[in-house]
């Protein structure tokens, strides 16, 4: 009992720790607030861009949401996500990751530099399941409350985690109160479920929100559905929420932020954030972002003037990208100033009124909406009953439609290729007989080549066989006749040199295919005949003859 006890004061000192923590952060942010919150926006909550909400009025700016692990790691990341400057402030740095220890890591490089450090854990895109972040942790209720104690207990800021509705309201209470018992000092509530996203995105749930801040001891943000500053009230009023935070209405009006009486113009908007990007650089991307979403009502009616705004400059400088806004904003203007423009969409508009694209943006979700009769503008309905269960079949109806038109591209795309490869086939086949006919004129020219260099060579082997049987003969029958003369003895001598010779003669012969002798010896007949007898038949007779009469007259033969 007295270990229960215990305990119990301590996790009541624990939580009498965190509501001053809270107090003091809702203290040092100015809660309640009037004015709209800016919302972490990927690549466009910047510095230049919160400036430009700060001078229209904002008090608490989010910076774009920031990646744990790249933030850790990688100090360029950081260098090019996380800009501030003194102004900047209140500020909360908003990251996204399920590694506590990362997430530390990460928030400890900035946590001299913003007011606390908040919790992405509302985040619906794909990119964020993959990751294991943002609104797909919602589930992992121990690992988000190992992470929020973990990082509360360790960091010299407060921490504060923004959520998206549960299916079930009351399991998002159950959530609420975990996280806020973890250590969570303020909770922005985005009144949707995950599935609630592009064309799907529905209403937004108040009431659910009003329940949730009812429950906690904490401040509470409500988050969406708010497109003026009117509704940014109607908000308050219905959610009791501490503040309301804005996105994509402030991304095509900052001045919202405030509710100002005289609106600016858009062109007045745009040229005051070319003047903080001027004084606080960023990348020419999220500056032709920017643009585009401040006019996007002159640039919807205006074609030709919005091709010079979009033109790309080949590598310019920032100045020179600069200037070049600049000339294409005061081009446009000019059409206004002239009077030769006249259109609402390119106007201020008034207060309580949707802006064009914002107004283009609730236009896609009309199920949730009635149009206006009078002003033409979307009003909401509020949300329904079966809201979650609706978008669901909705979403699903989509994909199987989706799914359809990507068969049949894929179909058509298969027919286009084999019509191509029959077209190739074709093409080859014409292509292979030509190739044939040249390999086989090509084949017969190189076998007619090469016989008629067998035959050279078949020749010029026969010419010297020729001279060779010639040559030896001749050489010989001198040898014979000089050897005769000289011993004149018996015809022994005579004869082991005759046989000598015709066994280097059929040396060569043997060496020697015997069409290649036959040849020889004709050519030799043909061509050397007289030669044969002028040269060699007399002595071969005179020296027989000379040895036949020496054996008859002498008895030796």
């Amino acid at each position: 009992q007295a270990g229960r006890q215990a305990g119990k004061l301590a996790q009541e000192e624990a939580t009498a720790m965190q509501q001053a923590k809270s107090a003091a952060l809702a203290r040092a942010i100015g809660l309640p607030l009037r004015e709209m919150v800016v919302a972490p926006m990927v690549d466009a909550s910047e510095l230049p861009f919160r400036m430009l909400c700060r001078k229209y009025g904002a008090t608490l700016c989010y910076t774009p949401m920031l990646h744990s692990r790249l933030f850790a790691q990688i100090p360029e990341y950081r260098a090019k996500k996380f800009r501030t400057c003194p102004e900047d402030r209140p500020l909360f740095a908003q990251f996204c990751g399920h590694d506590k220890d990362l997430l530390l890591e990460a928030a400890r490089h900035v946590e001299g530099q913003c007011d606390a450090v908040d919790l992405n854990l509302g985040c619906p895109q794909g990119i964020a399941k993959r990751g294991r972040y943002g609104a797909f942790l919602l589930e992992e209720w121990d690992l988000l409350s190992s992470i929020v104690s973990h990082l509360s207990a360790n960091l010299k800021v407060p921490v504060t985690c923004k959520i998206r509705l549960l299916p079930c309201v009351d399991r998002t209470i159950q959530l609420a109160k975990l996280l806020e018992a973890s250590g969570c000092s303020l909770l922005t509530v985005h009144g949707r479920v995950k599935e609630a996203k592009g064309r799907d995105v529905g209403v937004c749930d108040w009431d659910a929100i009003r329940r949730i801040k009812e429950a906690l001891s904490i401040p509470v943000i409500a988050n969406g559905g708010v497109g003026t500053f009117a509704e940014a009230l109607r908000c308050r009023e219905a959610t009791g929420a501490d503040a309301v935070m804005s996105s994509e209405a402030l991304l095509e009006n900052p001045a919202l932020v405030a509710g100002m009486e005289n609106m600016p113009s858009p062109f007045q908007i745009a040229y005051d954030y070319l003047d903080m990007v001027e004084k606080y650089p960023d990348a020419t991307k999220i500056v032709r972002g920017h643009i585009f979403k401040l006019l996007h009502g002159p640039l919807s009616v205006h074609g030709a003037e919005r091709a010079t705004i979009a033109k790309q400059l080949t590598e310019p400088s920032l100045d020179e990208y600069l200037e070049h806004l600049r000339a294409g904003i005061k081009k446009m203007e000019a059409l206004h100033l002239d009077g030769g423009c006249t259109l609402e969409v390119c106007k201020a508009q008034p207060a309580g009124t949707y802006y064009p694209w914002y107004d283009r943006h609730r236009k896609a979700v009309s199920k949730y909406y009635t149009e206006c009769t009078t002003t033409g503008h979307i009003i909401p309905d509020g949300a329904a009953p079966d809201s979650r269960e609706d978008i669901l079949r909705l979403r699903e109806e989509r994909k199987i439609r989706k799914k359809m038109h990507k068969e049949a591209a894929r179909k058509r795309e298969e027919a286009n290729r084999i019509a191509a490869l029959k077209g190739e086939t074709r093409k080859a086949a014409v292509k292979s007989k030509s190739q044939k006919r040249f390999e086989r004129r090509e084949a017969s020219r190189q076998q007619q080549k090469k016989q008629q260099q067998q035959e050279e060579e078949k020749e010029e082997e026969i010419e010297f066989l020729t001279i060779a049987l010639f040559m030896t003969t001749l050489f010989f029958s001198q040898l014979v006749l000089y050897v005769s003369r000289s011993i004149k003895q018996n015809v022994l001598p005579e004869a082991g040199i005759l046989l000598l010779i015709g066994m280097m003669i059929g040396g060569i012969i043997k060496n020697s295919e015997r069409a290649d002798v036959v040849a020889a010896v004709a050519q030799l007949t043909e061509f050397d005949a007289n030669l044969f007898f002028v040269v060699l038949l007399p002595p071969i007779i005179f020296d027989s003859g000379y040895t036949i009469r020496r054996g008859l007259f002498f008895g030796n033969f």
